[in-house]
């Protein structure tokens, strides 16, 4: 390889380099982004599976997430809540608890959940889901949901699209 080859080679390759790497969100851009999903109706949490005869005695909590336009992490972490009684507001289960890694992407609709099987007689059951977004190894945004019913993309629920705000477990 001649002198003047290489020499061009350690100009252009790190200008391309420059170029292809996507430039990191300024504080601006990702305040813009939360605000905007804050208020969509792409954000949701739901009960996906409340016991059914193919899923007896389980609770299904389903989650939806946007991602913010530009590359980053998504997870939820699902606690579910429980009413003792009615005069009593809902309590957070410490055993039915979990964290669902979403993956990574700048422009898609995740979507992901988890089930548990409780015993007879548990009761009224919901959850609340903290979405959050990273990027590396910082938290970007959270935002937190209680189960809502009525959402109509729902996938996995039982029946078909079933998305409730609430569960019983007789």
């Amino acid at each position: 390889m001649s002198a003047a080859l290489i020499a061009i080679l350690a100009l252009t390759v790190p200008a391309a380099a420059a170029r292809s790497r996507p430039r990191s969100p300024t504080a601006a851009q990702i305040r813009r982004a939360v605000q905007l999903i804050e208020r969509s109706r792409d954000l949701w949490a739901t009960v996906d599976i409340c016991n059914t005869r193919r899923h007896p005695r389980v609770l299904g909590i389903r989650g939806q997430m946007p991602s913010l336009g530009f590359a980053a992490t998504h997870e939820m972490n699902i606690q579910v809540e429980y009413q003792p009684t009615p005069k009593v507001g809902f309590k957070p289960d410490p055993h039915a608890k979990q964290s669902v890694a979403l993956g990574y992407s700048a422009n898609k609709l995740l979507q992901g959940g988890a089930n548990w099987q409780f015993p007879q007689h548990t009761g009224l059951l919901r959850a609340t889901v903290a979405f959050v977004w990273r990027r590396g190894y910082e938290q970007i945004a959270r935002i937190v949901r209680t189960t809502t019913g009525g959402h109509r993309d729902v996938d996995f629920g039982d029946p078909p699209k079933f998305s409730a705000a609430q569960c019983t477990i007789p």
